[in-house]
């Protein structure tokens, strides 16, 4: 399992997305696409994901999506 957590997370204009806005993560890797969704707490979205092998992970929020993100994980 790994952890993967955003940075604060912010608004187009630059604010701060206030908690409980949800946020999804998607994981692509050897075992297939999964999604979860996840409140920001403190500014920050956070979650735990089974990795195998080397995983694209995208994070979204409404229509706005961040930086993909290559991680690799245990077998």
């Amino acid at each position: 399992m790994r952890v993967i957590e955003t940075d604060p997370v912010k608004d187009c204009s630059g604010n701060s997305v206030p908690d409980g806005t949800v946020v999804s993560f998607t994981k692509m890797d050897a075992a297939g696409k999964a999604t979860v969704d996840v409140p920001i707490k403190r500014g920050i979205a956070k979650v735990e994901l089974p990795i195998q092998g080397q995983a694209k992970i995208t994070v979204a929020s409404g229509v706005v999506t961040g930086n993909e993100l290559e991680v690799a994980g245990g077998e």
